[in-house]
């Protein structure tokens, strides 16, 4: 009875370890198809790359087709073999992660065995759903990926196309075998339906093999890196849509209303559509949610954020690499990557902000729209040499803003260089305040602080007085304010009534050198315009202001009388700006005039000297964004270096001509600096 007994127990316990067996493979093929789906789904809303058809289809009746896509992962392809004689779509492959070596090299391989031209899409997508229609009448199902690779059609329109796509053969089904149809039964299926007298055939066909699975890039690829990056990008696609699907059933449909509150700190004003690449990956593999309620009749308690919960839960339903991604990314916090340089379509060298930590990360899209120097908020996964980005803020912070970061960092750090990537994660909050606070000031409209060459902010100021003595004698008293103008020279511009006497007399204020510009021989600080019983002086400044009232005063005494100022601010100059450049005729006599200048050699040359005199001058000139320093002090410190990297970068990317002699030579400053 006892052995009989435990006979049993084990027999009970063997099958029902056979149905759990059996529960986890089916959930997971169900996951394995349903993560295949979503992506190809979401590859085919993406860009399309081009569309490719076997030129000699019309003559052979056998279409081969080619539809790629620009996707998020990759190179995303749909390939078909059209049977248009009989069988309709016989063969698919698909694919949503191709790299662009993977995609050239199955090309190639494709082109020894047939010449393919470029298409129209809508003819393509044409063929193969007429393929598919004429199949179906004779009772053919197309191949059995073809709803999942037909997903590359995307909003391709076939009826934006009015060729007609010949069928058969002389108005018959022609079927020619395939080296693995089963003939047997597609000659009986078509006697049934169509008699034996209803159709052409041909026996042993060579058919071609394009499409064969060994012809797919895949594990004997050459470049052991390209194998590993496809992985780690097909593994974060799947592990992205399983732990989504996870956190939904555990949390609700509406959970991820419930992250994004928490991912921008209960604030997403002003960050709409501006948060949504770097949302995602921080909701699955970042977050911790709380569980308000009980869940499945219990109350559960979070260990982690949702991706170690759902780690946890399936690990035995995860391969070694999915546990390896899982382990890695969970401990990986977002942080700033300044970006170093770029090799667009392909990869973008990044340096840690925060840590100083440095990547090489493979990266198509991305690499296609950020420029060097600027700044990204994102998250690097690195697994053995293969480094890409999971999760990335959609706006890239200018230069001109680094130094803000550079001074979290600094006061984060307390004195030390740099972070640890614990420390890091541990201010994930302070560290996304601050992304989004970076993007609501680059996204609003920004009035740049204007000033004078004294440093003084910029108003136009007219101060006029009343004049009681002869212009002639009020100008020769205020000649004391012409810098040392001979003569000849002084005033810029007069004017005399017919008895010779002075009538108006206008001339620059000057003064040597400049406090701010140590290369300028002078400075303009002002403009007097003398007239019978008036004065009017023009400066740009209220302290030039103060300092005018107080010289005209101190050299006319009594002979001037103040009355009155008037003054107009920045704003007004730039709405008045902003209109004149609305004006045609003003933007076209400004291009003449400006390509007048720049064809005066005379001109050219005293620009240049001036720039010349201004970069000598820089290296001993204290800057804001170098926290008051001079190029030359910042050079003496790692701080200061990273300070004037960004000045550096914030110069470069001054979007000018190219022959612009404004534009620094940028490595020459370096060098000098050396830096």
């Amino acid at each position: 009875m006892t052995r009989t007994s435990g006979r049993q127990n084990t027999s009970k316990q063997r099958k029902k370890k056979a149905r759990e067996r059996n529960k986890r493979l089916k959930k997971a093929r169900a996951g394995e198809a349903r993560s295949i789906k979503g992506r190809m789904h979401r590859a085919g809303r993406s860009p399309l790359r081009e569309c490719l058809i076997s030129k000699d289809w019309r003559r052979s009746g056998l279409a081969q087709v080619v539809i790629a896509r620009d996707a998020p992962l990759g190179i995303a392809i749909g390939l078909f073999l059209v049977d248009l004689g009989c069988l309709g779509v016989k063969n698919t492959i698909q694919h949503d992660d191709l790299t662009r070596a993977e995609y050239d090299r199955l090309l190639e391989k494709l082109s020894r065995r047939a010449d393919f031209e470029s298409c129209n899409p809508a003819l393509a997508v044409r063929l193969v759903e007429t393929g598919v229609r004429y199949a179906a009448e004779l009772g053919f199902e197309p191949h059995e990926d073809y709803r999942l690779a037909k997903k590359m059609f995307g909003d391709i329109d076939p009826d934006a196309c009015d060729e007609e796509i010949p069928c058969g053969r002389d108005g018959k089904p022609f079927y020619i075998q395939g080296p693995d149809d089963d003939a047997p039964a597609v000659l009986r299926q078509l006697e049934d339906r169509l008699g034996p007298d209803g159709f052409h055939f041909v026996m042993e066909e060579e058919w071609p093999d394009e499409l064969a699975e060994d012809d797919w890039p895949g594990e004997d690829d050459p470049d052991p890196d390209e194998r590993l990056w496809g992985r780690m990008r097909r593994t974060e696609g799947e592990l992205v849509e399983d732990i989504g699907c996870y956190g939904a059933k555990l949390l609700g449909r509406k959970f991820l209303d419930r992250a994004r509150k928490a991912f921008t700190l209960g604030n997403d004003q002003g960050l709409e559509g501006e948060v949504e690449g770097a949302f995602v990956p921080w909701a699955l593999f970042n977050w911790t949610p709380s569980f308000p309620k009980k869940v499945f009749g219990r109350q559960r308690q979070a260990t982690g954020p949702l991706a170690q919960m759902y780690w946890e839960e399936n690990e035995a339903n995860l391969d070694e690499f999915e546990r390896r991604f899982l382990k890695t990314i969970c401990t990986r916090p977002y942080s700033f990557y300044v970006v170093r340089s770029v090799d667009p379509g392909v990869s973008m060298d990044l340096r840690d902000l925060f840590t100083g930590a440095e990547y090489t990360v493979r990266e198509r899209q991305a690499s296609t729209v950020v420029e060097e120097g600027s700044t990204i908020f994102a998250r690097v996964l690195r697994l053995d040499s293969v480094a890409i980005m999971v999760g990335c803020g959609s706006v890239c912070i200018p230069p001109r803003l680094r130094p803000a970061l550079i001074d979290l960092r600094e006061e984060l750090a307390g004195g030390r260089e740099a972070l640890s990537e614990a420390e890091l994660a541990s201010h994930d909050d302070l560290l996304r305040e601050r992304y989004f606070a970076s993007v609501r000031l680059i996204r609003a409209p920004w009035t740049p602080s204007l000033q004078n060459t004294d440093g003084d902010p910029l108003v136009l100021c007219k101060l006029a007085f009343d004049l009681r003595c002869p212009p002639a004698e009020a100008l020769s008293m205020l000649r004391l304010l012409a810098g040392g103008r001979s003569d000849d020279e002084f005033p810029d511009e007069a004017t005399h009534d017919e008895h010779g006497e002075l009538e108006s007399a206008e001339f620059a204020w000057l003064e040597e050198g400049n406090r701010v510009h140590k290369s300028w021989t002078n400075t303009i600080i002002g403009h007097f315009t003398v007239r019978s019983g008036s004065l009017v002086v023009d400066v740009n400044s209220r302290a030039r202001a103060a300092r005018a009232r107080g010289e005209v005063e101190r050299l006319l005494g009594g002979r001037a009388t103040y009355r009155t100022i008037e003054e107009e601010t920045t704003d007004k100059l730039f709405a008045e700006s902003r209109r004149r450049r609305a004006d045609p005729e003003t933007r076209r006599r400004r291009e003449e005039e400006r390509a007048a200048l720049e064809a005066d050699p005379e001109f050219q040359a005293h620009v240049a000297r001036m720039m010349e005199a201004h970069w000598e001058s820089w290296f001993e000139t204290a800057i804001p964004m170098l926290a008051g320093q001079t190029p030359r002090e910042a050079a003496k410190t790692p701080g200061g270096r990273e300070r004037l990297d960004a000045l550096l970068d914030d110069y470069a990317s001054t979007p000018r001509k190219q022959d612009d002699i404004l534009r620094p030579d940028i490595p020459c400053l370096r060098r000098e600096l050396g830096i």
